[in-house]
Formats: structure tokens, C-alpha cells, sequence
């Protein structure tokens, strides 16, 4: 249409308020007739052009209006001298609706030519007529366009004249035009502030993205420089708890250890959420096993039971599709955020992590995670604020539990990012249950979760009806091992005291009954009674028919030699909850294997725990963590040679190109960082086989991006500790050979 056409020829940021015409739907003048006026803007910017705005006005009732107000003649022309409005309604909108000639310009040349010397605004009255202009375009506006008028003529005639004169209706006309005017007007200047309002947040947004570029740059060097501290400190402790201490000297070095690894997870947090905040933190894609995950997120939590009577439950559905692909490292911060949450607010009972199959298609299963515990629980008014950034339920639970109160706000963001939404069902003094719903892509070649240490012939018996006997008085545990033993194809029976175990064993060897192979014993504290009981348990049983007997326990202090030395006689084994169901099979497995005299030929692998023989390349400008890591790798045998830059690291990879087994390097050093240095000894050293690991203090994604395009093989974020360290010099040290 002509005004689109007319506003998309505009510069961007004018506006055009266009002539009086009237509406049109397909091509056609609407019936009955609709005048209409309309007011453009074009937006955008020097770098591209973002739309046009119309805003259409339509006028019948201004019109209508003008009728009813005044029973004398008047006429509104428009600035070519068209009737608008008059008493003879043949005149209006000649030049629209086919009447060329219905025009002031031709029909009263003199009243024209008054009309165009009248000034804007000012009612003239020449003796026969009252006459007056009215700009509807301030100056400025429309300036590629004419002017845009509107004259309204009044004829004078007898008493209503008179009163005209006497200013009457005058102003009631006169305010009437007023007050559409005043509505233009209010139109344009409303669509000027919007372009103002426009500038005002794109420099708004652009000084934000400063502001936020400012910092992630500032909590970069805050991360570096807190990092780099903190990482001697852990190191330090954890070298210190590995020499000969008492136990009151072990306790403060376990505490102090402890202690870094919650600053740790503090700055973690703040840097997680700083990222979110800025929407620069992107999600991985890749195959993982979700039974591993879990296992990991387990065995991690796990280690923050001590001194708690409380039981942690791994609940997986059996017969799920475990082989996924999806982000393994944001969905185990995920899982122990929500782990580490239920345990610090629950002092005894239980915290179970469930995961469930709620769909699946060929391609992705859709699985719910639940994390659920028997703590203080929540109540309606909490529940609102607890998703909130650097908030808690209350100041108690804030002054009694600490904490940066930023977890569950991570936590769900991270799922908003996965299309999934965290919620939560909470009871006080009852508990409370956090779940959400996630699809993950299946790897399509997956296949069971079963050692290839087990062969073929043994999981064929195994999968043969085995019974077992569960001792417990624990209701969730009880359960959970009763499905998994299910899904294997075990019978499975249920004894919740010690006469009920000896009864059903003392029944099982005197009948035609199947006797019972594995005899599974769930206590959450091992002591003297524990012992005592498997005692009994043991005498009782055939010797030429005894089954295997396995302690199934949580983590505690209670593990200390005495307890290496009563398994040895009592039990075959013993497994620390949180258990999953290839642990416990793969276990019996083995042990079934054994009795049967074979031998299990493990796949050929590196010791976890010596680096004898191995050449490390340390390359660290810090004093305190150069003495932190050759220590570590002392500990483990390895051969350690440090070199304070990246420069000296040039020279004697220069003299001593083949050397070295993997190269530890640091990335901020003076002389020469290590991605310069990586850089050279990439392309001019051409030493391309030689593992490189990042150990630095920049935890950032565009630090880990920056060596990678280097040529490091990995990179290790400090602070760590010597199981960190020795996993990563193991896996990438195994991926050269």
C-alpha cells in the first residue's frame, strides 16, 4: 500500500504522519466510508533496518461529532483544498470516490486564497466568513514531505452566525479541533519518545554488556588469584594427612582439607552463576553411562555422611536404557546440588536418589530424578523464595546451615537450559522431594552394563535363579534390594531380625527348600553387636554349603582395622551404600568365578597408584604449588622435573625432546605462559605426541577453549587434589600409548 510503501522509504528513526484518506480492505473503499489517518516510524540502526510501525486512526466519530456540535455550515479542507467534511456530502473525498472537480481550489478561488495566507491557529473573519488553519505536523516532522493542513471555513449566516462571531460555538468547534489535534500531536510525540526510549535501552544494554564483560573479567582474576592460594593450601593438607599423625593431628588436617573443598564449591557457585546470569555458559553433548553418573555422584556424597545417622540410596529403575547422550557434568552438578542439599538438612534417616523411565521413544527416553530425604522439609512461605539467587528458606537455616544460597538457583537454571523445570514437594519435619524431567538421546549401540571381565558362561548361570536372604529393618533399603535382586532373576527373602535369619537358613539346610546363596547384611553402624551377629549367622551355617555373606554399610569412621580384621574371618565382601546394581553384581560374579577355580584376566591397564618410571615435565612459576605437585607425584613414584616458565620449558624440551611422559602446565606464568608455550612446542618443537594437561587457576569456558586451541590434551582446574591430579596424568597418559 502507498503509506507502506512511504514509510519503508523513510530514514530510520522518522516518523510520517500521512494524509486524511479513507480505509480500504482488498483494494476497495470500505461502505460505509471510514476516514482514517495513520502515523509511521521506521526503526533500525546504521548496521540494519528492523520494521516500520503503523499506528491507524480511525476518525468517523470525530466526524460524527463535528455534525452534532453545530447545526450552521462547516467545512474541513485539506491542505489540497479537498472537502474533508461539509454539508453537501456529494463534495467530500472527490479526489478518493471519483469527483476530481468537488474542490475549494476550483469552486472558490477566492476563499482559497485567504485560507493559505491564514496563519496557523488564528480565526480570521473577513465580514462573510470565519476561517482558520490548523498544522497537524510540528516542524521537523514529514520534512521530505509537504506540509500537511487543514483549513475549516465557517459561513456566517443570521442568528447562528452571530453567535459564531460572539464566540458562541466557536469554541466549542474550535475545541473539538483542539482536542484531535492535541491527540496527534500526543501520537507523534509518544512515537518520538519511543525512539528515544529505544536509544535510551540499546545504550542501556550496550553499557550492561560492558558491565558484565567487566565481571567475568573481574571474577576471572578473583577465581585465578583465590585459586591459586587455595590450591597449595589443599595440597598441603592433603600431603599432610598421608604422614604419620595421631588421630587428634589427622582430624585437624581432614578438617582443614575439608575445608577448601566447600571454598572450592563456594567459587565454584559464584562462577556458575555468573555465567548463567551473562547466558555464556553452554551445555555438552556427548555419550555418557547415567549408572556410572550416579555411581560417582553416590560415592562423592557419600564422603559427607560422617557423624550423620543417615543412609544414602541409590533407586534405579531396573531394565533402563543407562547409555545416554546429553551433558554428564551439568547433570551431576545437578544431581549433587540437590544430594548435598538433602543431606546438609537432614541429621538422620534417609536421602534416596530415584531415577525412573517415564517415555521413550527409537531415538530418546525421558527420565525423572528424584532426590528425596527425611530432613527438616519446607514449608508454603519458604518454598517461594528458596529458588531465589543468594537466598535460604530463613536467617536460621542461613546462620545453622550456612552456604551461599545460590545452589537451587543454579541448579534451576542449568534445567531451563535442558527444557526441564525443577519442582519440589516438602513437608516440615517430614522432608521434602525435589524432581524434574529431562529427554536424553540414547546411544543407539549401547549394550548391558556388565563387566567384560564376566564371561558369557558365567552370566548365563548367574542369571539362573539365585536366592538370596536380606537382613534388614530398613524399609527404603529393603525395597531398592529387592528390585534389583528381581531384575537379576533372583529370589529374593526378607528377614528383619537375627532369629528370623537364623530360622530361615536353619530351615533352608534341613529341607528340600533351595538353600540360600548369598546372605546380604544392611546395617547403617558397624560395631560389636554387628560382629556378634555375623558370629552367629556364620555357626550356623554348613560349612560345604555356605553361602557368601556380604556386609552392606554406610561410610564411617568405623571402618579402621579392626574391622579389615573381622571380615577377613566373617564375611566375603562387604559394599558402601550408595549401591547400584553392576557393583553388586559384578561382585558376586567374581566371586562365584573364583569358587569355580577359574581366574578373572583383567584387560591390561596402568596402576592408579604408581607412576614409577614416568618422566613429568612440572611447569609452574608458584613456589608453593610447585612444591604441592612434585610432592603428589612423589608420593607416586614419578620423576618430576619443574621449570619456573614457559621459556625454560622451551629450552629443555629442546635438549631432552623425548624425555618426558606428559607435561604439566601452568597457563598464567611471566617470561612465557603456557599457551604461548604449548603453541611452540606444538608447531616449532613439532613434539605433537606428548600429553599436555592445562593446570590452572582460570576456570572460566573461554580459558578451557584457549587451551585447547593451543594443543593441550586436557585441562585441570585448580584447586585439586592427588586423586584429581593422578586421574588425569592416567588418562591421558594411557590415550598416548
Amino acid at each position: 500500500r502507498p503509506y507502506v510503501q512511504n514509510g519503508l522509504a523513510l530514514d530510520n528513526n522518522e516518523i510520517l504522519v500521512s494524509d486524511f484518506d479513507l480505509n480500504q480492505e482488498f483494494g476497495e473503499i470500505e461502505r460505509p466510508i471510514r476516514p482514517t489517518i495513520r502515523f509511521i516510524v521506521k526503526f533500525g540502526d546504521e548496521t540494519q533496518n528492523q520494521g516500520i510501525l503503523v499506528i491507524n486512526y480511525l476518525c468517523v466519530g470525530l466526524f460524527s461529532n463535528l455534525d452534532s456540535l453545530i447545526d450552521t455550515q462547516l467545512s474541513l479542507i485539506n491542505q489540497d483544498g479537498y472537502y474533508l467534511h461539509s454539508n453537501d456530502t456529494t463534495k467530500n473525498w472527490g479526489w478518493l470516490l471519483g469527483n476530481e472537480n468537488a474542490t475549494l481550489r476550483v469552486q472558490d478561488p477566492r476563499l482559497w486564497f485567504k485560507l493559505n495566507r491564514v496563519t496557523e491557529f488564528n480565526v480570521q473573519n473577513d465580514g462573510v466568513d470565519l476561517f482558520g488553519k490548523i498544522l497537524l505536523t510540528p516542524a521537523g516532522v514529514n520534512s521530505r514531505y509537504p506540509e500537511l493542513f487543514y483549513t475549516y471555513p465557517l459561513k456566517t449566516n443570521g442568528a447562528t452566525g452571530l453567535a459564531l462571531i460572539e464566540n458562541t460555538y466557536l469554541w466549542i468547534i474550535l475545541s473539538c479541533a483542539a482536542l484531535f489535534i492535541g491527540m496527534m500531536v500526543w501520537v507523534f510525540y509518544t512515537l518520538v519518545d519511543l525512539g528515544k526510549q529505544r536509544e535510551r535501552a540499546e545504550q542501556a544494554n550496550y553499557q550492561a554488556q560492558i558491565a558484565v564483560s567487566a565481571k567475568s573479567k573481574f571474577l576471572a582474576n578473583m577465581s585465578h588469584e583465590i585459586r591459586t592460594p587455595l590450591n597449595g593450601i589443599m595440597g598441603f593438607f592433603q600431603l599432610l594427612a598421608l604422614e604419620p599423625l595421631n588421630k587428634k593431628q589427622l582430624g585437624f588436617a581432614e578438617s582443614g582439607l575439608k575445608s577448601t573443598h566447600l571454598l572450592s564449591q563456594v567459587l565454584n557457585d559464584i562462577l556458575d552463576f555468573s555465567k548463567l546470569e551473562a547466558n555464556k555458559l553452554t551445555l555438552q553433548h556427548a555419550a555418557f553411562s547415567l549408572e556410572a553418573m550416579i555411581t560417582d555422584v553416590g560415592v562423592l556424597m557419600s564422603g559427607s555422611l560422617k557423624d550423620k545417622r543417615l543412609e544414602l540410596w541409590l533407586d534405579i529403575q531396573p531394565n533402563l536404557n543407562l547409555a545416554v547422550i546429553g551433558d554428564e557434568i551439568r547433570l551431576r552438578q545437578i544431581l549433587v546440588n540437590l544430594t548435598s542439599n538433602a543431606i546438609k538438612f537432614t541429621e538422620e534417616g534417609f536421602v534416596k536418589i530415584k531415577v525412573t523411565q517415564q517415555a521413550q521413544t527409537d531415538t530418546h527416553i525421558t527420565l525423572k530424578f528424584e532426590v528425596s530425604d527425611s530432613g527438616i522439609g519446607i514449608n508454603e512461605e519458604q518454598l517461594s523464595r528458596i529458588f531465589n539467587s543468594f537466598e535460604q528458606a530463613s536467617m536460621e537455616v542461613n546462620k545453622k546451615y550456612g552456604g551461599t544460597g545460590l545452589g537451587l538457583n543454579i541448579t534451576e537454571s542449568l534445567l531451563t537450559l535442558m527444557d526441564s523445570k525443577l519442582e519440589v514437594k516438602s513437608k516440615p519435619m517430614v522432608g521434602s522431594t525435589f524432581y524434574f524431567e529431562l529427554v536424553l538421546e540414547k546411544v543407539m549401540s549401547a549394550t548391558p552394563h556388565i563387566s567384560t571381565q564376566v564371561s558369557q558362561q558365567l552370566y548365563q548361570r548367574l542369571m539362573q535363579q539365585l536366592h538370596v536372604l536380606v537382613y534388614s529393618n530398613n524399609t527404603i533399603g529393603k525395597n531398592i534390594l529387592e528390585r534389583i535382586f528381581e531384575n537379576f532373576g533372583w529370589a529374593s527373602v526378607h528377614a528383619a531380625s537375627l532369629d528370623n535369619v537364623l530360622t530361615i537358613l536353619s530351615e533352608r539346610q534341613h529341607s528340600d527348600a533351595p538353600r540360600i546363596d548369598v546372605v546380604v547384611v544392611d546395617k547403617p553402624k558397624v560395631d560389636a553387636t554387628t560382629w556378634a551377629e555375623l558370629e552367629q549367622i556364620k555357626a550356623c551355617i554348613d560349612a560345604s554349603e555356605a553361602p557368601l555373606i556380604y556386609l552392606l554399610i554406610t561410610l564411617s569412621s568405623d571402618l579402621d582395622q579392626n574391622f579389615e580384621k573381622m571380615r577377613l574371618n566373617l564375611i566375603d565382601g562387604y559394599f558402601i551404600k550408595p549401591l547400584t546394581p553392576s557393583i553388586f553384581f559384578e561382585e558376586i560374579a567374581a566371586k562365584l568365578l573364583h569358587q569355580e577355580g577359574q581366574m578373572i584376566v583383567n584387560e591390561p591397564c596402568l596402576s592408579t597408584k604408581d607412576l614409577k618410571g614416568y618422566e613429568i615435565l612440572l611447569v609452574e612459576d608458584n613456589f608453593i604449588n610447585q612444591e604441592v605437585v612434585f610432592n603428589m607425584l612423589m608420593n607416586l613414584h614419578a620423576h618430576t622435573t619443574i621449570a619456573e616458565n614457559g621459556k625454560i620449558a622451551l629450552d629443555i624440551l629442546l635438549a631432552h625432546p623425548n624425555r618426558f611422559d606428559l607435561i604439566l602446565m601452568d597457563m598464567q606464568m611471566p617470561v612465557m605462559d603456557g599457551v604461548t608455550a604449548t603453541t611452540h612446542i606444538r608447531q616449532e618443537l613439532e613434539l605433537t605426541d606428548i600429553p599436555i594437561i592445562a593446570m590452572t587457576a582460570n576456570a572460566m569456558e573461554s580459558d578451557k577453549k584457549m587451551c585447547f586451541d593451543a594443543g593441550m590434551n586436557d585441562h585441570l582446574s585448580k584447586p585439586f587434589d592427588q586423586k584429581m591430579l593422578i586421574d588425569k596424568i592416567m588418562h591421558n597418559v594411557a590415550n598416548a600409548k
